[in-house]
């Protein structure tokens, strides 16, 4: 007789107000503070802590659940391991220390890390090119540009308020989620 270690069956465990709000409303990531000290010991120029959002499943057989459910709650929602496939979505995953999914992650990590620190001197660089211009030395298409990205018309009024929004705009949607550097906005 074989048993599975995993099931064809995601599960999601949580307490019953919850499984209520995800049946109503969807499943909405929670944010944990991750340590990732692990990966790093013997580098400090690497931030060990990040918030990131998550919704945890598991591929747990049902006949192996007794431990998790004292851990995680008794209420669980199943979905297909198709469902999650389709939907991008992978069970929690446990490994080793040493592991090369790990020695993988720390490369990937370590290269995450100096893209941070580029991305933050390229957003302040921005913010202080924009800083030192005034509204008028932007182009017509450059005020648009940033009256859409900001939510509202950019004037010679609160152009210099709203030139950090802006900066903050660009970098966290256009550089982080799309892989694309802002625009070149200011006249030469």
């Amino acid at each position: 007789m074989s048993s599975n270690l995993s099931s064809n069956t995601l599960f999601h465990y949580t307490d019953f107000e919850c499984l209520m709000k995800i049946l109503k409303e969807g499943f909405k990531p929670n944010y944990s503070l991750e340590n990732f000290e692990f990966l790093f010991e013997k580098e400090s120029n690497i931030k060990n802590n990040h918030i990131i959002p998550m919704v945890c499943f598991c591929d747990i057989p049902i006949s192996s659940t007794k431990e998790h459910i004292f851990n995680y709650d008794k209420y669980a929602i199943g979905l297909s391991r198709k469902w999650g496939e389709d939907n991008g979505l992978n069970p929690v995953m446990y490994i080793s220390r040493n592991s090369k999914v790990i020695n993988n992650f720390r490369y990937a990590y370590s290269n995450y890390n100096d893209i941070v620190i580029e991305i933050e001197k390229e957003k302040e660089d921005l913010y202080n090119k924009l800083k030192k211009s005034k509204f008028e030395d932007l182009t017509e298409d450059a005020r648009n540009e940033i009256s859409k990205k900001i939510g509202k018309k950019i004037t010679n009024q609160n152009f210099e308020e709203e030139i950090k929004n802006y900066t903050m705009k660009c970098f966290c949607e256009d550089y982080l989620l799309n892989h694309t550097k802002p625009l070149s906005i200011i006249r030469k």
